[in-house]
């Protein structure tokens, strides 16, 4: 049997009480070299988690910042991560006028995290347009535990399954197109014309 987590914030002690342990993050199942939690971000808010990594590709460091949800996951919340995510970005320095405040590159990413069903969700044509964002599948089984999966921004995509509802349409039109060149050929046979 599949459940949310009764709360975020139990959510959020889950995910806190592995990166104490052991600076491991259950979410992406990875170990990180520092992390955050709830640092105020003012005008902006309080994301719940930042993970911060050393060098990745050509960056010297890496800044992640993470909201976790216990509810549906949908547009509202990836919005919520992007405002956290420009707010890290300006505070530090990136296209910013007076230079960076840190020694060297940094790189700023994200991941949302919670229960998601991709039937009942607004969020995947904005998800399959973002960048440095991933999104996981959070949930609680009873006899395996802790899961989380990522979402593929593509999948559904490519699958079709963004219009699956308009079949009926699809198929009135393709009935539509058929009888008219039944009428088309019987008018141009009539007259001789085939």
């Amino acid at each position: 049997m599949k459940m949310c987590f009764p709360s975020e914030k139990t959510l959020e002690d889950f995910v806190c009480e592995k990166l104490e342990d052991e600076n491991y993050f259950p979410i992406t199942k990875k170990y990180h070299q520092a992390w955050f939690r709830q640092v105020k971000i003012p005008e902006y808010g309080i994301p719940d988690i930042i993970l911060l990594d050393g060098k990745t590709g050509m960056y010297d460091a890496q800044f992640t910042i993470v909201e976790l949800k216990n509810t549906e996951l949908c547009a509202d919340h990836l919005n919520q991560l992007g405002r956290y995510m420009t707010a890290f970005r300006r505070y530090i320095g990136i296209g910013q006028a007076d230079g960076k405040r840190f020694s060297g590159d940094v790189l700023v990413k994200g991941i949302l995290a919670g229960p998601f069903d991709p039937k009942k969700s607004n969020l995947l044509w904005l998800y399959r347009h973002t960048r440095d964002i991933l999104i996981f599948s959070v949930e609680v089984d009873v006899e395996d535990g802790f899961q989380s999966q990522l979402v593929n921004k593509y999948d559904w995509f490519l699958r079709g399954e963004d219009f699956a509802p308009l079949s009926d349409i699809r198929q009135a039109c393709n009935d539509l197109i058929s009888k008219q060149n039944r009428t088309d050929r019987k008018a141009k046979k009539s007259r001789g014309l085939e």
